[in-house]
């Protein structure tokens, strides 16, 4: 005896385009052949992603670069605008490739030491703008970001908060681990202050957690510092 079993059918494959990408839609009928005979369409768009639309400003000081997360990219490309219009507004006289370098539109780093008005205004301190705009799926509400004294090889990734802790840790062992292979100074544990500070070569690591949630591994132990950033995604209101 047939108890009314309900049979998917794949009628059609339709795509629809969202934030400049296309994701399949599939069109099924479900039909019911005993009784209440009848015919729904089920849409059931697979591959559910976000998008996550952010302004990276990194500095020469990487535990002082921050990143700031938007519901809108415009509002995102606004802010650039107008942090970076007031830069080139210092002087008429800027130089591209010496005071400054665009990356590309929304990418833009200005470089201390060669301007005086330029290096008053940015502290003396190299400087970078860039907007990001990334797809993540739906639980990806964590990031994890890479700061260097090279401002423009900054980094950001997103993942859900499990996945954004274990790399994280994985980051920062792997981080120590290049420390211990320097002979000249004494090996850093992450668990123990005291071996954080040497008295030949000042900071060589610290942990940090900031005012937003966030928290900062800083290495100070090579001649480029770094600094790495775990935090969750949270945009202006």
């Amino acid at each position: 005896m047939d108890t009314g079993r309900r049979v998917c059918e794949l009628t059609s494959l339709q795509w629809r385009e969202k934030g400049g990408k296309k994701f399949p839609l599939f069109l099924c009928k479900n039909l019911q052949v005993k009784n209440n005979s009848f015919i729904f369409v089920l849409l059931n768009q697979i591959n559910m992603a976000k998008q996550i639309h952010y302004l990276i400003i990194a500095t020469h000081l990487p535990s002082d670069s921050e990143v700031v997360f938007y519901d809108k990219v415009e509002d995102a490309k606004a802010e650039f605008q107008k942090r970076t219009q007031e830069i080139f507004a210092l002087d008429s006289n800027l130089e591209e490739e010496v005071d400054y370098w665009c990356e590309d539109d929304w990418a833009v780093r200005f470089n201390a030491g060669n301007n005086e008005a330029l290096s008053n205004f940015l502290g003396d301190v190299d400087h970078y703008f860039k907007v990001g705009t990334q797809d993540v799926e739906d639980d990806c509400t964590y990031y994890v970001a890479d700061f260097s004294e090279y401002v423009d090889e900054c980094k950001i990734k997103f993942f859900n908060k499990q996945t954004a802790v274990e790399t994280y840790n994985d980051m920062i062992d792997e981080g120590i681990s290049m420390q211990h292979n320097n002979r000249n100074q004494n090996p850093v544990s992450r668990y123990h202050q005291d071996t954080w500070e040497d008295e030949d070569y000042g900071t060589l690591f610290m942990e940090t957690d900031n005012s937003d949630g966030s928290s900062d591994a800083f290495f100070g132990f090579s001649d480029v510092y770094w600094t790495y950033r775990i935090g969750e995604v949270k945009t202006l209101n």
